[in-house]
């Protein structure tokens, strides 16, 4: 399906969740349709140029909206939004004032915000339908986006074939009527100059001049018939041709990367650990030789954790380093979670409780259950919180897909995303074989019972 998306978002809060609904929306059209990053400007172009000149050829605007997209502030304090120069300002505006269709997609709990918030020319945003995107529906969330879009680039392309059905019939109206025209002017010309010659008063010098202006008249009138007889069969060869022409559209398996067996060496089910930024996460990934594969991350950690005011800070954490955050209750079942850093969630995060609330007077004491969305991928969390302010902490995401590994080098699709990954791989003459994989660099791969029995 042809048409134009283009995708808005504020760069420093919705990077991921942009990522994500990228490569979802990749899934379905072809990436040469899709535009995410204006920063692609090419430097000392105008950018307020460049930004309307590509908004203005798409059809559908996704504007991505997060918790702080409203209040987003740059570095002298000022919102962004009441900057005209911001890009997401500019990007959403220029849409707008075009009639192109905009739909507002809210991540991490944002709101549409009210029109008394907004500039005068984001207002007309506020009465758009917009769509809630939320971690534990992203599947559903993202299907829904996808059908939205498939209405407004199918509507786009009827109104284009309409427009070009009706062009032509506009054309041939006219060309119809200079015919026309033509053929009555040049025969009252002829008439004109015939009248005369009846005349006995009329010179012989005079009729043979005017017997000359006819027939250059007659021979004027012939070409014109002449031509536009060819123009007519020019007209009708080229419809024919166009009738007997069929567009094949390219087959689906034609941009799937075909993928090959995996070396033998890396079958089976493995363990390893991985350190990302200054967290250590377990591995657990399995190859199988059909060329696909399954992997799991997670890391549990304990220790305490002291919460008074609306303020929180953690102590004895093995798998991350201490930090701390604020936190909010609404109600007895909900708490929003805001993490410190380095932790790479800078968005609130919305924690229920799983089962009863076993001590209204301590709302803080129970287990609480989410999922995040880190990295491009869905992970589930839960924290297990004592009375005497004791944590237990579980992480944990999965996925799988197809894998290729031959020559020193190996290829995954994931679910997570569409885009292949690449990297490299060693099997030494002696000990275990190491994955070169990102984020973590080199990681040691251990079969399951080795390492179970280490």
């Amino acid at each position: 399906m042809s048409g134009q998306i283009f995708i808005s978002y504020r760069r420093e809060e919705s990077r991921w969740s942009a990522r994500s609904l990228y490569d979802r929306l990749c899934t379905r059209f072809d990436r040469k349709q899709i535009f995410m990053d204006i920063d692609a400007i090419p430097l000392g172009d105008d950018f307020v140029k460049a930004i309307e000149e590509t908004v203005s050829r798409c059809d559908v605007l996704v504007a991505i909206i997060g918790a702080h997209w409203l209040t987003s502030t740059d570095e002298k304090g000022g919102r962004r939004l009441d900057d005209p120069e911001d890009f997401v300002r500019r990007e959403i505006g220029t849409a707008l004032r075009r009639n192109i269709r905009v739909i507002p997609v809210l991540v991490d709990g944002a709101l549409i915000p009210r029109s008394t918030d907004l500039p005068e020319d984001l207002k007309p945003l506020v009465r758009r339908n917009a769509l809630q995107v939320t971690e534990t529906g992203f599947d559903d969330d993202c299907r829904r986006l996808v059908v939205a879009i498939e209405q407004v680039l199918e509507k786009s392309i009827t109104e284009g074939r309409e427009r070009q059905e009706i062009q032509p019939t506009k054309t041939n109206r006219y060309e119809t009527k200079s015919k026309k025209d033509l053929t009555s002017d040049s025969l009252q010309k002829e008439h004109a100059y015939e009248q005369p010659l009846t005349k006995q008063s009329q010179s012989p010098a005079s009729q043979e001049h005017l017997g000359k202006k006819i027939v250059r008249h007659k021979i004027l009138f012939a070409l014109s018939t002449l031509a536009l007889v060819l123009l007519g069969l020019s007209l009708w060869q080229m419809g024919a041709i166009l009738s007997k022409t069929r567009i094949v559209p390219r087959s689906a398996s034609e941009s799937v990367v075909k993928l090959a067996a995996v070396d033998p060496s890396l079958l089976g089910t493995w363990e390893s650990l991985g350190h990302f930024q200054t967290f250590t996460l377990n591995l657990e990934f399995t190859f199988n030789r059909a060329g696909t594969f399954s992997r799991r991350y997670f890391f549990d950690e304990s220790g305490s954790i002291n919460a008074e005011h609306g303020k929180y800070s953690i102590t004895g954490s093995k798998s991350a380093p201490s930090m701390g955050g604020t936190y909010t209750f609404q109600g007895n079942d909900t708490m929003t979670w805001v993490w410190g850093d380095p932790v790479p969630v800078s968005a609130p995060i919305i924690l229920t409780r799983a089962g009863k609330c076993e001590y209204p007077e301590d709302l803080f004491v129970g287990i609480w259950r989410t999922t995040l969305l880190i990295q491009g991928a869905n992970w589930d969390w839960t924290l297990e919180i004592g009375r005497e302010r004791n944590y237990h902490s579980h992480f944990e995401a999965n996925d799988d897909g197809m894998f290729t590994a031959a020559e020193g080098k190996w290829q995954m699709i994931s679910g997570w995303s569409t885009t292949p990954i690449n990297g490299t791989y060693q099997i030494p003459t002696q000990g275990d074989p190491r994955l070169n994989i990102w984020p973590f660099n080199w990681i040691t791969l251990k079969h399951a019972s080795k390492a179970a029995s280490e």
